[in-house]
């Protein structure tokens, strides 16, 4: 898994950079995190990192594959199921 994901962004990092796509070049850091040691995202300094990581918009305005994403790591870090995070993101104003 560690090689593909080191693959995946030594190939689409630099487009995503040229694409302004700098979110999900974050969102794929912190799941390198969550690789490397899946404990460490139930750690204080880990949800913060995520909560500073995404910009919060209304959930009418927010792109669903973001939030889905930022679902998927909270999930993670609150040991709960991604589609109760999920909907609770949606209904969300």
């Amino acid at each position: 898994m560690l090689t593909r994901l080191k693959s995946f962004q030594r190939i689409s990092f630099p487009k995503l950079k040229a694409l302004d796509e700098y979110c999900a070049i974050r969102f794929v850091k912190l799941v390198k995190i969550y690789c490397d040691d899946p404990k460490a995202v139930t750690s204080l300094p880990f949800k913060e990192k995520v909560e500073y990581s995404f910009e919060r918009k209304d959930a009418r305005e927010e792109d669903i594959f973001v939030m889905s994403f930022y679902a998927w790591l909270k999930s993670k870090m609150e040991l709960r199921p991604i589609y109760e995070i999920t909907l609770e993101l949606v209904r969300m104003e």
